[in-house]
């Protein structure tokens, strides 16, 4: 049998639930059982039980699409796109460490910054460009320091 990406990917989100719901689930849920109420497991399970049933689902129909045909040769948009992944993930690694150093409000406008210009925002755009990053920056910094409550590095 000829297994394409998206049936190894069901196959491995498949089991992938099914070691959440029969081992993570129960090791790491605390379960008290009161009477009228929902568990604390009732929604780590019905989200487990979502992923294994989905999981079948995109297998079965990825197993019946497998076509047979011959490799394209790389197309130069997909290096890009695969480029703009390698840089947005290197760009997230160095905020993790730039926001313990100099603060999230300090690093995360340059972050924003340079997350928009590999996804494809033009430099004659500068304005917008900085203005969505101050305006984001605030917004996230006021959510979560006057609304909920949370403190920010």
């Amino acid at each position: 049998m000829v297994f394409n990406k998206e049936t190894i990917l069901g196959i491995s989100l498949t089991g992938f639930g099914i070691f959440l719901y029969c081992f993570i689930i129960p090791w790491q849920v605390e379960f008290q059982d009161e009477d009228g109420a929902m568990s604390s497991a009732f929604f780590p399970k019905a989200g487990t039980v979502l992923l294994i049933i989905l999981s079948v689902i995109f297998t079965v129909v990825s197993a019946k699409t497998i076509q047979k045909t011959k490799p394209k040769p790389s197309d130069p948009i997909e290096k890009r796109a695969k480029l703009n992944v390698l840089f947005s993930a290197l760009c997230m690694g160095l905020y993790i460490f730039a926001i313990a150093l100099v603060g999230f409000v300090a690093a995360t406008p340059p972050l924003l910054i340079l997350l928009m210009v590999i996804l494809g925002a033009r430099f004659k755009d500068w304005v917008s460009i900085l203005i969505t990053a101050s305006a984001t920056t605030i917004a996230i910094y006021y959510i979560f320091m006057k609304l909920l409550g949370l403190p920010m590095p």
